[in-house]
């Protein structure tokens, strides 16, 4: 987080109205996430998230947002981040994963097995993949009949 700041910091002090780059602020927000400083990589998302920018890199502010909050055990809020990504990009495989994975923690079983046999369609030897998908079976599977949550 600190070589990410400096970054920033230098940039402002050659140009004290430059506009930061979208890279350099995700990576602020990645290394705020990595060590564990949630409040601050989330204020920092939502201070940016709704600027202009490109399709990827808003879907990237996304499924950030959605790590944070997934780190927090928020999962309803990552759902909903992990869902407005793959919005942008449909195609993202770690930001399918990541809204499966989200799915599953908010008892969305039957949805998170679509997203993870999806992801095993795509990518067959993906053993992380595989082993999610098992867990979510049996999960499902312990559930007592006629229960839909």
């Amino acid at each position: 987080a600190r070589a990410a700041q400096e970054s920033i910091n230098l940039q402002l002090q050659e140009d004290p109205t430059a506009v930061l780059s979208r890279s350099d602020i995700l990576n602020m927000i990645t290394a705020l996430y990595l060590t564990g400083q949630y409040e601050k990589a989330l204020a920092l998302t939502g201070q940016f998230i709704d600027q202009p920018m490109t399709t990827a890199e808003r879907s990237r502010f996304y499924v950030n947002q959605g790590l944070i909050f997934s780190a927090q055990r928020r999962y309803p809020e990552a759902e909903i981040s992990f869902r407005a990504a793959l919005e942008l990009t449909p195609y993202d495989i770690p930001a399918r994963e990541s809204y499966g994975r989200a799915l599953a923690q908010n008892g969305h079983l039957a949805e998170a097995e679509s997203v993870f046999v999806e992801l095993q369609e795509i990518d067959p030897d993906n053993e992380q993949t595989r082993h999610m998908l098992h867990q979510i079976q049996a999960a499902k599977a312990r559930q007592p009949e006629g229960s839909v949550p």
